[in-house]
C-alpha cells in the first residue's frame, strides 16, 4: 500500500458507489491508522461508473474527511467524467477539515502529493463559519 512517500489505494474494477465510497473510507482509515500522512487514491478502475450528484459527493466527502481526521492529505485519481469541474468537493473537503484535491492524470496527483506538508489542517470545529444572511419571508 506504499509508494515512496505515501501510502497507495487502488480500487478494483466497480461501477457500485456504494462499494467504491465505503473501500475509500475504509483505505484512508487504514492509513491513518498505519500512520500514513500521504494517500494516493486510484479510481482509475471505476471509469463508466455514473457520477455522483452534489448530495451525494457531499456526503462521500465528509465521510473521506472523517476518516482522514484532518491527518491524511488525499489526492484522487479518477476518470475526467467522476471529477468535478468546479471543485466542489475539494471546497467540502476542506470545510471539512481535510486537504484533498482530484485528478485525471497520475503523474500530476503524484506530483501535487509529494508537495503537500503532511502537516494538518484546521478542523472544520475551528474554522470561522460567517453567519447566514439569507432574508427573512416577508422582507
Amino acid at each position: 500500500m506504499s509508494d515512496a512517500d505515501y501510502a497507495v489505494f487502488r480500487m478494483e474494477p466497480s461501477h457500485d458507489q456504494v462499494a467504491v465510497v465505503q473501500a475509500v473510507t475504509a483505505a484512508i482509515a487504514a492509513a491513518r491508522a498505519e500512520g500514513a500522512r500521504k494517500l494516493l487514491v486510484d479510481l482509475r478502475a471505476t471509469d463508466g461508473m455514473v457520477p455522483p450528484t452534489l448530495a451525494q459527493r457531499d456526503m462521500l466527502v465528509t465521510m473521506w474527511a472523517r476518516a482522514a481526521a484532518g491527518e491524511v492529505v488525499v489526492a484522487v485519481v479518477a476518470p475526467p467524467s467522476l471529477l468535478d469541474a468546479e471543485r466542489v468537493g475539494e471546497m467540502i473537503a476542506a470545510a471539512a477539515g481535510m486537504l484533498a484535491e482530484g485528478f485525471d492524470d497520475m503523474d500530476a496527483a503524484r506530483a501535487w502529493l509529494r508537495r503537500q506538508h503532511a502537516a494538518t489542517p484546521r478542523p472544520a470545529a475551528a474554522m470561522p463559519i460567517a453567519p447566514r444572511t439569507t432574508p427573512r419571508a416577508g422582507k
